[in-house]
């Protein structure tokens, strides 16, 4: 049975959006809502913010002598197929053929084999689909890959990584050094310029590798301490960091709370996670009148520019299209933590959730009136 017709969409900074059918995209198109990116294969992109769910999707790529075959689908239905015939019979006829020698390039070795065109293909795919997982089913195996957005596959196989190329000399290992310093600068300055790209993550999303860009480091000299009633600063020197614990613990957490039903928001800038947020599910107070902010983090290398203020905004929508008139934040004590709370204007809360306190006692409960207007990104 041939595939159901689907549009494919972008969100309004390019990322790939679960597709739509064509009479969900002829509205949009109509009420000016979204724009044709591109015709073939047919994408359209949304003109402001959307928020919408991506669903797991697996992309499978069969191989034999004859044909590639290409097929996304989610767990109930197909989204796109593509297939390509291999013609070498011309080719074996003539005189001076000689066989493709591909064995030996190292591209391919970093691919686990598979020509580079196969990866250039899934590549394109994932530009205008969420995956999510890739299976690839040849005459060699079967491998299952995570894919994980904003970053190249990793097709190397299992306990392959590359190998550092040794400088000849010293003045070669200083020019080296130099350059790559350089470099670090000029990617510095670029992050400097970009905006950051945000997106909802689906349960299979939320992976080890997806964090791998992120640095959680936070080194705290002085904390607020509740002394005799009233918050005070103290001195009290520690780096806050996780281990690999930590981040399965967190990644666990995170998983749960999609799950559920509640909100994890990435922030990317230049397709890598520097920061996200996460809302829970279910509300809780005298009336129900909160949603809990579970947490909330921005990458050491990228602080104060910006993104935990617009990550801050985006969960208070979402809290609010969900019903709730306040979230609870059990925050860190931390005075730069502190002064970024004060900036988006939290308070004390009125209603202090036990649970929170019992895990972290010297954390700072507080609240945000989700009536009141939303403070400005760089106020």
């Amino acid at each position: 049975m041939q595939p159901k017709a689907y549009v494919f969409v972008l969100d309004q900074e390019g990322m790939p959006l679960m597709p739509c059918n064509p009479s969900v995209a002829r509205i949009l198109l109509r009420k000016g809502e979204a724009f044709v990116r591109k015709k073939n294969p047919f994408t359209i992109q949304h003109t402001g913010e959307a928020f919408a769910r991506i669903y797991p999707i697996t992309l499978e790529f069969f191989a034999n002598e004859e044909r590639a075959t290409f097929v996304a689908r989610t767990n109930m239905y197909e989204v796109y197929s593509s297939e390509m015939f291999f013609h070498r019979a011309r080719s074996k006829r003539a005189t001076r053929a000689r066989a493709p020698r591909v064995n030996n390039r190292r591209n391919r070795r970093e691919t686990g084999g598979l020509h580079p065109w196969v990866v250039s293909r899934m590549e394109a795919i994932r530009r205008f689909l969420p995956v999510t997982d890739v299976v690839i089913r040849t005459s060699s195996g079967t491998r299952t890959l995570k894919a994980v957005a904003g970053c190249a596959l990793d097709l190397r196989p299992e306990g392959k990584a590359p190998k550092p190329e040794p400088a000849e000399n010293a003045g070669n290992a200083q020019g080296q050094e130099s350059t790559s310093s350089a470099q670090s600068l000029s990617a510095s300055r670029a992050a400097d310029r970009m905006q950051p790209v945000f997106r909802e993550f689906s349960e299979s999303e939320i992976v080890r590798e997806l964090f791998a860009p992120f640095i959680r480091r936070q080194e705290v000299h002085n904390c607020l301490r509740l002394i005799d009633g009233k918050w005070q600063v103290v001195e009290d020197p520690f780096i806050d960091d996780w281990t690999e614990e930590q981040f399965a613990f967190g990644i666990k957490c995170l998983q749960n709370t999609v799950r559920t039903g509640g909100l994890v928001l990435g922030a990317f800038l230049g397709g890598k996670l520097k920061g996200f947020a996460s809302v829970e599910p279910d509300p809780f107070g005298l009336d129900g009148e909160y949603l809990d902010l579970s947490s909330i983090h921005v990458s050491a290398d990228v602080r104060g520019r910006g993104m935990g203020t617009l990550l801050f905004q985006r969960a208070a929508d979402w809290a609010r299209r969900h019903g709730a008139r306040k979230l609870y934040i059990s925050s860190h004590p931390a005075v730069e933590s502190q002064a970024f709370y004060a900036k988006m204007a939290c308070v004390d809360a009125s209603f202090v959730h036990e649970g929170h306190v019992a895990r972290e006692p010297l954390d700072r409960q507080l609240e945000f009136d989700l009536g009141q207007e939303p403070v400005p990104a760089g106020s």
